[in-house]
């Protein structure tokens, strides 16, 4: 489950978007839209992030631009908010997901995501207390990652699948992360839901890990995805 990643910097975002616009075939706004996130900060639940949307012209023509949103899914039926989404609910066509799977795909670029083991402990420095041991997951060759995201009104959830082999010692999930080709699919409104399955296998993704001990704000509430 992945409840955090590093926002990457406004070079990396501005070279994300470009090879993302590349890719479609579409324009991007000169300027992201103002916000607070901040360059290198670890975002958690609840706090703003930039993600990548589409929007369409008169004249049918694709556009990018890049959005500020909360990172988390508000619902009424539980505290907190939905972070992640998992893939296979996404496509199905049902449930909390079936409206934005259409209209609300995005991409998260981040300069990395964490996940928790599952049972290493370590010690953590701010506390001294005994924790599950987290680590980072960064491209190899240091470039901004893409995960597939999906949003509505009051937020985005990131899209999780299957680990591939370097995820799956850690977790049994890890975030859907796209080449720049396959993010632009994941972008492009003229592709149905029910043609993004391919996407789920990630065992042609290379991804650098190392351990870290992020604490996430004590506030943060979290809630299981769906």
């Amino acid at each position: 489950m992945c409840n955090s990643f590093t926002i990457c910097s406004t070079e990396s975002q501005a070279q994300a978007v470009a090879a993302l616009a590349a890719a479609l075939g579409a324009s991007c706004s000169d300027a992201a839209a103002p916000g607070s996130a901040q360059p290198g900060t670890v975002a958690y639940p609840g706090m703003p992030a930039p993600v990548v949307v589409t929007a369409s012209s008169n004249d049918g023509k694709l556009s990018l631009a890049v959005d500020e949103l909360p990172f988390g899914v508000p619902v009424t039926w539980k505290s907190g908010s939905i972070f992640n989404a998992r893939l296979e609910s996404v496509l199905s066509g049902e449930g909390i997901w079936a409206e934005a799977a259409d209209t609300g795909r995005c991409i998260l670029p981040c300069a990395s995501f964490f996940e928790t083991h599952g049972s290493q402990k370590a010690k953590s420095p701010r506390t001294g207390r005994t924790v599950k041991q987290r680590y980072a997951f960064e491209a190899e060759d240091g470039a901004p990652l893409y995960l597939a995201a999906i949003r509505t009104e009051g937020g985005f959830a990131v899209v999780t699948t299957a680990p591939n082999q370097d995820v799956a010692p850690v977790h049994d999930r890890m975030p859907l992360t796209l080449t720049a080709h396959e993010a632009a699919i994941w972008l492009d409104p003229r592709i149905a839901p029910v043609q993004l399955a391919a996407l789920a296998d990630r065992s042609a993704v290379h991804l650098a890990s190392s351990p870290v001990l992020p604490s996430p704000p004590e506030d943060a509430q979290l809630t299981l995805p769906l």
